[in-house]
């Protein structure tokens, strides 16, 4: 199989955070006052605010920042009712990565308004993915990766000189470093911990597992759904193997305590 590797197209784009104007936006110049629908708090949501009153500082502008649903699919809710009112209420939308489709109707083509040195500043694969029939629909707010985290001092002491490179090794690695600290007493120890709640969440840990495999795209550049393949069934199988061992799908705090070895994190 295939190591560890960041995909190609929807796979790892799935956590990044973009922005989408309607259909008929102002002219953005100085004066003027932009009404911006972001996150409603976080980390994600504090930079998102101090980057518009940047923006808005930079050019002379207002930005009146309203907090979306903390819920993603609320919050595409009540997207899709402004967008289908055609409300003149938001100007600027942060949206997710995995909407691209759905508000691309509704949204200017960005291409319009950037400078193509400027778009080529970006991950090509993001602009690959926000780009709709031709239509820029988006540009990157910010970029989510994921990472795996891992002890050197436990590797050492189980006598590994490296990190995982493929599923199966991170599999029987975490396998014998768990059993190992729990028979010396971390009852509580995990050999990996990841994002297994039945959500978005695990949606991002899958994909990555049929990337690896080489599973496809799930739908191609064609609209054509190709997710019904060997390399993809392999790929998620990951996850009834990963619950056989027992690892933990529950949160960083487990990491915190240092009741872990490996962490996948994003």
């Amino acid at each position: 199989m295939k190591p560890f590797a960041p995909p190609k197209s929807v796979v790892r784009i799935l956590g990044f955070s973009l922005l989408v104007c309607l259909i008929t936006p102002p002219l953005f110049g100085a004066g003027v006052t932009v009404r911006f629908l972001g996150e409603p708090g976080g980390e994600g949501g504090r930079f998102s605010r101090a980057l518009a009153e940047e923006w808005a500082q930079k050019t002379g502008n207002k930005v009146e920042y309203y907090f979306r649903a903390s819920d993603a699919s609320a919050a595409l809710q009540q997207y899709q009712q402004y967008w289908v009112a055609k409300s003149p209420d938001v100007d600027v939308y942060q949206v997710d990565v995995i909407w691209q489709g759905i508000a691309a109707p509704h949204a200017v083509d960005l291409k319009k308004y950037y400078k193509e040195d400027e778009i080529k500043g970006y991950f090509p694969r993001i602009i690959e993915n926000n780009t709709v029939g031709g239509k820029l629909v988006s540009i990157p707010l910010y970029t989510d990766a994921g990472i795996l985290f891992y002890r050197t001092d436990l590797l050492e002491k189980y006598g590994y000189k490296e990190p995982p490179k493929t599923w199966e090794e991170l599999a029987a690695m975490a396998k014998k470093i768990q059993a190992g600290e729990r028979a010396a007493g971390n009852p509580d120890f995990q050999g990996f911990v990841f994002e297994g709640k039945a959500s978005e969440s695990v949606t991002c840990n899958a994909l990555e597992w049929i990337y690896s495999y080489g599973g496809g795209s799930v739908i191609e550049p064609d609209k054509k759904i190709t997710i019904n393949n060997p390399e993809c069934d392999q790929g998620t199988r990951r996850r009834p193997e990963l619950d056989r061992y027992h690892f933990s799908c529950g949160g960083q705090h487990l990491w915190r305590r240092r009741s872990a070895q490996h962490l996948a994190s994003r």
